[in-house]
């Protein structure tokens, strides 16, 4: 279940970015609501996308991590059970009269 759930994590990572340009115009929109103009406007994106390349980095090592987990995890084997090692012995019995006597070596 965790693997399966590491996958979609690392297909959704490739997938469900956005793009470069996405990422431009929602930090330009952020920075003019916010009210920067001309040159506080482009330090203002230039802050915002370093922010958001630690957070990419910082993710990138999240999941290499995780895999690195589960590779590091031990397969469980399936129980297997023994069989029962039963002493061979041999019996003999032998009867005298009403009475039955058991020999067993």
């Amino acid at each position: 279940m965790k693997r399966i759930l590491t996958v979609i994590l690392l297909a959704c990572t490739t997938a469900c970015a956005p793009t470069q340009e996405e990422v431009l115009k929602s930090q330009r929109a952020y920075c003019e609501g916010a009210g920067f103009e001309g040159e506080k406007l482009s330090d203002c994106m230039m802050q915002l996308e370093m922010a958001r390349q630690e957070q990419e980095t910082s993710r990138k090592a999240a999941v290499a991590s995780a895999l690195q987990n589960m590779k590091l995890q031990p397969v469980q084997q399936p129980y297997m059970m023994q069989p029962i090692q039963r002493n061979s012995f041999s019996c003999t019995s032998n009867s005298m009269g009403n009475t039955l006597y058991t020999n067993c070596r």
